[in-house]
């Protein structure tokens, strides 16, 4: 603040004393014009506010002691207007202490009565925290009594707080952004507190907390508006609940206000006033009991409640008060179907605009039996078609009919016996197994499923009679059981591996528990997955499929899978000494192996390569047994003729050079860490590695391979 403006405090007569602070640079006109007890001035502002004139009298000049900072009376004693003071001190003004106890910040108010208000801390604040009554810093016990301004700002990890009785104010801004604040607790006491509100927003201070549970332990005062911004709850929007203390009496105007997610909670045993539009929009509410102690419910208190069906207004037990109620308090409730209004005393009511829009031909108003004809004849309350007795009639139900077991879509009549005509029955049963109804004035239950329920009936209550005794049977639906399963097929062919889905009817079509069990008596020919047959091995299985007492079969052949050698392979300019790389394969996959047919002797296989000792007509044939899945393959033979071996020096092929050369092969032309293997021709391994000068032995063929690659070189 930099300034005060005119007659900001005229008339202020209980005003004792007054502290400006030190950035006040001017005082408008008449600012304590008939300020009559205004007895100490203090000014913290180092030079003279300056201002035409104070509005105090000649005797107050006198009287009143002006206090200014140390080493300023000079200045104030030769500035207009303040040099009319006869007393002028000087005083050294301390900066309040700030100080942290046990997590929470605190900001001094007065040394000399020792009070201290919650402050905004270095970071926010977080978790749960309870405000202490009073805390105690450098051996003085300060009373915690307010909350500062934007104190808890930004606490987002804030979750919970408790707020001590001693508190009388809540600043402003004070819980922006404390989105995680879920539990407040507004400790008891008979004084009321003040609440600011969010200034920026015109909102309530709790309005962006997603509460979930409220307690109110007194009364709240704030500034009201026609919309409810101020209220320090209206306009949250988070489910919650508020249990109300038994210290508050008055729940102010716009209090609850558009809380759509309040659920109701009881009133408090000494409520007393419920302002205007205290509860309006509060969307939950469905049942609101209105207390004894009340004497006034304002206008509008509960009106946009549109889910309220029932309204309870207990009885003030003779107090002295009457119980009155304001204009339209429940408007725009035009879902109300029942008040019960337990007061002996009428209540007064604002007129017909009451109960503005509750449907008066529907709802139904109860009172106390004896004062029915008062009500009744009220200006206000004979608006309400239906008025009945809270009290009622006792009625006797006699139910002794025999039920016998039934079967599904069974129907029989129920018969039963009640002393009073006109009220209706009310069943309670499992509706999964049975359904009750009535057809043209006979009651009729219905077998839906198997199983058992239990049936109670009573008859319910009425405007003058209460509901009857209760009598519960027992009803028992058996089931329908299978006489016969249909197989889509009574044969099935596969192939090893392969799957088929068999269908399966269940007769009759009404069978109660048409589940149906599948089984194999050989799983490891074919094994079922549900209704899924999958082969597994050759041979023979009957499949089963089972419901209750009846079965169906299918008889299941398992076949191996056929399977050929394809071997296109032709050898051609093949010599002694040479070796080759077999290339036959299966269509299934599966690997061959190659019997020499001709001469044992003449040749040597490992694998899929051949080794031709000699020369002359060869003859070879690739082979495959078969597996678990596939049956034996027909035999591929391939002829060639071999010639007589003439050893060379040097080899070239793909780029490469392959020479002996001083006892050593020498390879060039091989990629950097290629891998080479050298066996000798009688198949036993010679090398293998990358090196590119291998030592040999004279008079010895080698076989070398490379990449796939198969080379032949005789080392002369």
């Amino acid at each position: 603040m930099d300034s005060i403006a005119r007659s900001a405090f005229s008339s202020c007569t209980n005003m004792s004393s007054i502290s400006i602070g030190k950035s006040i640079s001017y005082i408008g006109q008449d600012a304590f014009s008939s300020c009559v007890s205004l007895a100490s001035i203090s000014i913290k502002a180092e030079v003279p506010p300056f201002t035409p004139r104070l509005g105090l009298t000649d005797s107050q000049f006198k009287s009143t002691i002006l206090t200014v900072p140390l080493g300023c009376s000079e200045a104030f004693s030769n500035a207009d207007i303040w040099q009319q003071f006869t007393h002028i001190e000087e005083s050294e003004f301390l900066e309040p202490e700030i100080f942290e106890v046990d997590g929470i910040t605190y900001i001094e108010l007065s040394r000399q009565n020792p009070s201290c208000e919650v402050y905004h801390p270095n970071s926010p604040y977080s978790g749960s925290i309870a405000i202490p009554s009073e805390v105690e810093w450098e051996e003085i016990t300060y009373k915690v009594s307010s909350i500062h301004t934007g104190a808890f700002n930004n606490a987002t990890d804030l979750k919970s707080l408790s707020i001590p009785a001693t508190i009388v104010t809540l600043g402003g801004n004070l819980f922006n952004d404390c989105t995680s604040l879920e539990e407040l607790t507004i400790e008891d006491c008979e004084e009321n507190l003040w609440c600011e509100y969010n200034s920026n927003e015109t909102k309530g201070l709790f309005t962006n907390s997603p509460l979930k549970e409220l307690y109110l332990g007194r009364n709240l005062s704030y500034v009201s508006n026609t919309i409810g911004g101020y209220s320090p709850f209206a306009n949250i929007s988070s489910d919650f609940e508020a249990t109300i203390g038994p210290l508050v009496t008055v729940l102010q105007d716009y209090l609850f206000y558009n809380c759509q997610g309040l659920y109701p909670q009881p009133l408090g045993d000494n409520l007393r006033t419920i302002g205007t539009k205290t509860f309006s929009n509060c969307k939950k509410f469905t049942e609101v009991t209105l207390p004894g102690s009340l004497v006034y419910a304002r206008e509008f208190a509960f009106e946009g409640c549109e889910n309220i069906q029932k309204v309870i207004i207990e009885d003030n037990y003779g107090a002295e008060h009457s119980f009155t109620v304001g204009q339209a308090i429940f408007y725009g409730d035009h879902n109300i179907k029942e008040i019960w209004c337990y007061c002996e005393t009428v209540p007064v009511l604002y007129g017909s605009s009451t109960f503005y829009m509750v449907d008066k031909d529907v709802c139904t108003l109860y009172v106390p039996a004896l004062k029915i004809e008062a009500y009744r004849s009220s200006d206000t309350w004979n608006g309400f078609k239906h008025i009945k007795a809270i009290e009622k009639l006792a009625q006797t139900l006699v139910w002794e009919q025999a039920i016998e077991p039934l079967e599904i879509g069974d129907i029989i009549n129920l018969d039963f016996l009640v002393d009073v005509e006109g009220t209706e029955p009310v069943f309670e049963y499992d509706v999964d197994i049975i359904s009750i109804y009535n057809e043209e004035g006979q009651w009729r239950l219905k077998a839906l499923a198997v199983g058992e329920t239990k049936v109670s009936l009573r008859m319910g209550e009425t405007e003058v009679y209460l509901a009857s005794n209760v009598v519960t049977k027992t009803v028992k639906v058996l089931p329908v059981e299978a006489e016969a399963v249909e197989l889509s097929l009574c044969e099935l062919s596969l192939y090893i591996g392969d799957q088929e889905q068999l269908t399966a009817t269940v007769l009759p079509t009404n069978t109660t528990y048409p589940e149906i069990s599948w089984s194999s008596d050989n799983p490891s020919i074919a094994k079922m997955d549900g209704s899924m047959v999958t082969a597994v091995s050759e041979g023979q299985a009957i499949v089963t499929a089972s419901c209750g007492n009846a079965s169906a079969q299918c008889t299941v052949t398992v076949m191996k899978r056929e399977q050929r050698i394809l071997w296109n392979q032709e050898f051609e300019d093949v010599t002694e000494k040479d070796v080759l790389e077999l290339t036959a394969e299966t269509t299934s996959g599966l690997p061959v192996y190659y019997i020499w047919i001709t001469d044992e002797t003449s040749v040597r296989i490992e694998g899929n390569l051949l080794t031709v000792d000699i020369s002359g007509q060869m003859s070879i044939s690739a082979n495959q047994d078969g597996n678990e899945e596939y049956s034996e393959a027909e035999p591929v033979r391939k002829s060639f003729v071999a010639a007589e071996y003439n050893s060379i020096g040097t080899v070239e092929a793909d780029g490469r050079r392959i020479y002996c050369q001083n006892h050593y092969l020498e390879l060039i032309g091989f990629a950097d860490n290629e891998e080479v293997t050298v066996y000798t021709i009688d198949g036993a391994l010679w090398y293998r590695g990358s090196d590119r000068h291998i030592p040999v032995s004279k008079g010895t063929t080698y076989i070398i391979v490379y990449q796939g690659k198969v080379l032949k070189i005789g080392v002369r």
